[in-house]
């Protein structure tokens, strides 16, 4: 255990590919000596938690409320486009970008305003 600990306080220090190397050669080493030793020895290489470019992959998201269109969006031509768009680069069953459209125009519409629509007050 003493010497998985120091391993594994040395492997903090190592990239990503170094770490999983040093893994390797330590399950290896282990294997036959003790009930699963890559999971004792994953728990022991925990990378570390630190803002490190090669432990994290992109970049954080960050995205602005969207601007209500100017004018009011006809629905009709809306699903129209919409089909149009699905028919030329999906695939479908006839029939089916339609479907899609309005499963679509429906999602957005729900999500976005969930919040807007009330029921009638009494």
């Amino acid at each position: 255990m003493r010497l998985l600990r120091a391993l594994a306080s040395e492997a903090a220090s190592l990239d990503r590919l170094s770490r999983e190397m040093l893994r390797e050669r330590i399950v290896r080493a282990l294997d036959g000596k003790i009930h699963a030793p890559s999971r004792l020895v994953d728990a022991a290489l925990k990378p570390p938690h630190v803002d490190d470019p090669d432990t994290h992959s992109g970049r954080p998201l960050t995205l602005e409320d969207p601007d209500p269109w100017p004018e009011a969006v006809q629905a009709a031509s809306l699903l129209d486009e919409l089909e149009a768009v699905f028919l030329r680069f999906v695939v479908l069953p006839e029939g089916a970008a339609a479907a899609v459209a309005l499963w679509w125009k429906w999602r957005s519409v729900s999500i976005s305003a969930k919040s807007a629509i009330q029921p009638p007050s009494a």
